[in-house]
């Protein structure tokens, strides 16, 4: 017998891999068939969102399910289809760009076919917002594109030519990503913008300077000062917050800045953002916020004010001073103040890597708060690492629990399920798009489908971790039968097993596994 008429047991593990490769390319097309035409639309969106993932993988195969979106009549495909829109662009530029023009058509689909036209004019320009998010990434691919765009776009909704103010807002939103390409541009767009007769618009120019400081600091600081110097400037606050861009590139200038102001805005802790401004000074100056922290959380009169973000940016003291960060953790799951509760179990999956004993304590004690109950399941997510076990006993308590809210934080974590034990993942995933009651479940059921994008991915590993089915029993039980061998006794070629086996999957539909194997089995 020659060594290339033995069939190792290495050799059966690498037939086993590879076909398990070809089981899952084949199931991931028919969940994305499935999902792509189910007439639920939180299956549809989530599956749409976990287009994403495919991308990753298999390029082609994204464009094509992404141009057949798009394609659609439907809203909710349209809506989510560009909701992803980005997507296309590390992918076909091209494409991407006819579609970012398509934005100053009088309908989508205009003028070929008219699809919220006129008369569905907030469908339409809902959908246009989705688009102009999108533009954010033109000026890298085409400046000159982007600027023909962003003007007009800038001008959809300005109140001397009527329409609706969103678009407008959008693309003032979009600006910051010239600052890289054309600084110089980017500046006279910014002055010009914060002037904008519309006061939605004018509000988003002075909130969008705040990538500047990495490219140009000096000047950052010169219009952060600008900004702050005006009392009457209604975008203070939130030229506060973007001092947080200083503080990796400049760290003094940005303690000097944000001592200068902090005292004015000491009720910022509950402002969408503050959780970047005060974690950037936690990483910077850990005693400085400590002292801030201990100061607004414990005051009597902020009892029941909104320091959610506040509370959220301790997880900046997770790798410098973990005693400290442990020590918030346990004082703001126990707060009386609800926003602190909720700011700090957004933090809690920090705590698994430092303390597992003390998060189990909090993750209990958060489960057994309403309030906290979706940020408390969501917090597993990096048991996946430490106790990929727990992990999994977790998941399938949270995806079966009676609360909702549980259900949902559970579902956003299935994601890191596809890999480590891709059986349960697909057991739990169908769970979630099994949910009674569409409207009151949507949140779930969307967050379940939106997973597979994870499994998708599953596909590039090296070591394919089986999916346990009856086709996987019958798969091992061939590979240690007399099939593998020839007449004289002799293994047949490794290769010509594993393109049987795939052949035999490919054609499955119909095939009663559990009988194939009884036969396999009895010789």
């Amino acid at each position: 017998m020659t060594l290339e008429q033995i069939l190792t047991e290495e050799d059966k593990a690498s037939i086993l891999n590879e076909v398990e490769r070809e089981r899952r390319r084949i199931l991931i097309e028919r969940l994305y068939k499935i999902g792509l035409e189910h007439p639920q639309k939180a299956i549809r969106y989530g599956t749409i969102k976990a287009l994403s993932g495919l991308a990753k993988v298999d390029p082609s195969k994204f464009v094509q399910l992404f141009e057949k979106v798009i394609d659609s009549k439907d809203y909710t495909n349209l809506y989510s289809g560009f909701e992803i829109l980005e997507t296309l662009a590390n992918i076909d530029a091209n494409k991407f760009v006819d579609i970012c023009k398509m934005v100053k058509w009088d309908s989508w689909k205009c003028p070929k076919e008219k699809v919220y036209s006129t008369n569905d004019i907030n469908l339409w320009e809902s959908l246009r917002c989705l688009i102009v998010k999108s533009f954010k990434v033109l000026p890298s691919i085409n400046v000159d594109i982007y600027l023909e765009l962003y003007k007009w776009g800038i001008t959809h909704g300005h109140p001397f030519i009527g329409s609706y103010p969103f678009v407008a807002e959008e693309t003032a939103n979009t600006l910051d990503a010239l600052v890289s390409v054309d600084k110089e541009r980017f500046l006279k767009l910014f002055e010009e913008g914060a002037y904008e007769p519309t006061p939605f618009v004018s509000s988003k120019f002075k909130q969008k300077f705040d990538s500047l400081a990495v490219v140009d600091s000096d000047t950052f600081i010169d219009l952060y000062k600008q900004r702050i110097a005006n009392k009457y400037d209604g975008g203070r606050e939130s030229a506060f917050i973007s001092l947080h861009m200083l503080a990796s590139v400049r760290p003094s200038k940005f303690i000097e800045l944000f001592d200068e102001s902090i005292g004015e805005f000491q009720n910022i802790g509950g402002s969408d953002g503050a959780d970047k401004l005060f974690g950037a000074l936690a990483r910077i100056n850990p005693e400085k916020f400590l002292q801030i922290y201990e100061k607004q959380v414990n005051c009597s009169e902020n009892k029941y004010q909104n320091l959610k973000y506040l509370a959220k940016s301790i997880d900046c003291l997770a790798d410098k001073r973990p005693k400290s960060f442990i020590r918030l953790c346990e004082r703001g799951m126990n707060s009386e103040n609800p926003s602190v509760k909720i700011g700090t179990a957004q933090t809690l999956y920090k705590l698994a890597t430092l303390n597992l004993t003390k998060f189990l304590e909090l993750y209990n004690l958060g489960m057994k708060d309403e309030s906290i109950q979706g940020e408390t399941a969501e917090s597993i997510i990096d048991l996946a690492n430490i106790n990929p076990i727990l992990f999994v006993e977790l998941c399938q308590k949270g995806i079966n629990h009676k609360s909702k809210l549980v259900r949902y934080g559970t579902a956003k974590v299935l994601g890191k399920l596809a890999s480590l034990n891709p059986t349960t993942w697909f057991i739990l995933y169908k769970k979630g798009l099994q949910e009674k009651d569409e409207e009151e479940n949507y949140n779930v059921t969307l967050a379940a489908a939106e997973s597979l994008g994870s499994f998708v991915q599953t596909l590039t590993e090296k070591e394919q971790n089986s999916l346990i089915d009856d086709e996987y029993n019958f798969l091992i039980t061939y590979l240690h039968s007399k099939y593998t061998k020839n007449p004289d006794r002799n293994h047949r070629p490794k290769q010509e097993i594993q393109q049987e086996l795939i052949k035999l999957v490919r054609n499955s539909e119909g095939i009663d596994y559990q009988k194939l194997q009884r036969i396999l089995e009895a010789g």
